[in-house]
């Protein structure tokens, strides 16, 4: 039995310890279901991008936006297919360790669904 996770820092700290591993050609998302007592951050989605990867924070920034925006696409896609009343819910981390800024959208999309989606991702994290 794990004590309720009650800042965003610690989930996210949790995640990059515990969660569910995922390697891409850019770096690692990271997969962790969150209890019932957990805390429920208003986003459920962390990226992070040390300054090694880029060193322009408008790039970085660029960088966090694309990923949030085509992972939260991407699920609620997802969501619409499957169950309504799912328990559990998902948080997920990106640990970038390549720029993709140059990446176009359509190929980080791509990439994303393929890793997320298209292998086996417990029944219980994205119904």
């Amino acid at each position: 039995m794990h004590c309720p996770l009650r800042s965003k820092t610690d989930i996210i700290r949790t995640s990059l310890k515990q969660g569910r591993n995922f390697n891409t050609s850019f770096g690692t998302i990271k997969l962790l279901n969150l209890g019932p007592n957990d805390l429920k951050p208003s986003s459920l989605i962390a990226v992070i991008i040390p300054k090694k990867v880029t060193k322009l924070a408008t790039r970085r920034n660029l960088i966090k936006r694309r990923i949030k925006h085509i992972i939260r696409e991407l699920s609620k896609a997802k969501q619409t297919r499957g169950k309504q009343n799912n328990q559990r819910t998902p948080f997920i981390t990106a640990l970038v360790r390549k720029d993709i800024s140059k990446l176009s959208y359509d190929n980080l999309k791509n990439e994303i669904n393929h890793t997320l989606f298209n292998t086996r991702v417990p029944k219980d994290s994205f119904s």
